[in-house]
């Protein structure tokens, strides 16, 4: 079973390479990797010359036509009857591909999707991902958008998980010229050809490196967080007259921000936070010459945040 890797990289030499080592490691061994360099970058070009590998099979686009394009051009070249995507910043664990080539050869449809479980990577810490996977008969709309819960990577697909046959890529394509959400757009288009059918390999077997900063259209996240502004919300709740009302805002990079009584005179406090699947835990910062803040800890209810333990010594006037 050939399978043919494709990764799309434009001016990322160092990223790159971490992403083709890992490529070539795959214990599945019957692979090709095509790297499409998404315009000429003699920095990246130079760096694959130095891998002595018959596999690895670097195509240099003329000028540069962004992700999108840059895949299609991977999958035209692809000699293998099965595609794996791969951003050029994102790394496999080695069992990744043999794991989906065996349920791949159970799919019975047409046009199988295996998809896998994933890792990521932020500053804030490591998150595996996805929190659930769908439900029996779950559309691909429905588990990506329909959120039981306010945290992110609760139904998660991205990129570098991938792996379908080469006969639906050619039957559908990614969208040329799109800009953002490259994939999440191509799994809502071919969810509704017939025969399409998602598998998912219940483990974590990607790193998704998520540096909000650099991250561009090879790896489906904007340049900016402004784009995930439904990963960030504000909650406010009264507690019993013992509480002050506390302001919550949680930011897709990580950053926490922590009110008490907002507009009477607050305190603000500023940090990160964690999400470890059953609990939010945020972690402030220390500020020199003023006591430490213990951390405070949420649980996620009925789409409402609620703080179940948080330990600080306030002024308790309402």
């Amino acid at each position: 079973m050939l399978i043919s890797v494709v990764i799309p990289t434009r001016n990322r030499p160092d990223l790159l390479l971490r992403a083709v080592k890992s490529a070539l490691a795959q214990t599945h061994r019957e692979l090709e990797v095509l790297v499409v360099i998404d315009g000429p970058c003699a920095k990246s070009s130079a760096a694959l010359a130095g891998i002595a590998d018959a596999r690895l099979r670097p195509i240099v686009l003329p000028a540069s036509v962004g992700g999108s394009d840059a895949r299609n051009a991977g999958v035209r070249h692809a000699t293998g009857e099965w595609i794996a995507f791969l951003d050029d910043d994102d790394e496999w664990l080695p069992t990744k591909l043999e794991k989906q080539a065996a349920m791949a050869m159970e799919a019975t449809e047409p046009y199988p999707i295996i998809s896998t479980g994933m890792v990521g990577i932020s500053p804030t810490g490591r998150f595996p991902w996805p929190r659930r996977y769908p439900g029996k008969d779950e559309p691909i709309c429905e588990y990506l958008f329909n959120r039981r819960s306010l945290f992110r990577g609760e139904g998660q697909v991205q990129t570098s998980v991938l792996m379908t046959r080469k006969t639906l890529l050619e039957l559908a394509p990614f969208t040329s010229g799109l800009r953002r959400h490259q994939d999440t757009e191509w799994y809502l288009r071919v969810d509704r050809i017939p025969g399409v059918a998602f598998h998912f390999v219940r483990e974590p077997l990607v790193l998704w490196y998520m540096n909000y900063c650099c991250r561009d259209d090879y790896g489906a996240l904007a340049a900016d967080t402004h784009i995930h502004a439904s990963f960030v919300g504000v909650y406010v709740t009264r507690a019993p007259k013992t509480s002050p009302t506390m302001s919550v805002s949680l930011g897709a990079d990580g950053s926490a921000t922590v009110t008490q009584d907002p507009g009477q005179g607050s305190s603000t406090y500023f940090g990160h936070w964690q999400d470890d699947g059953k609990q939010i835990k945020v972690t402030f910062n220390a500020l020199e010459g003023e006591q430490p803040v213990p951390p405070m800890v949420f649980e996620s209810a009925h789409n409402k945040l609620q703080a179940v333990s948080w330990n600080h010594e306030v002024s308790l006037a309402d």
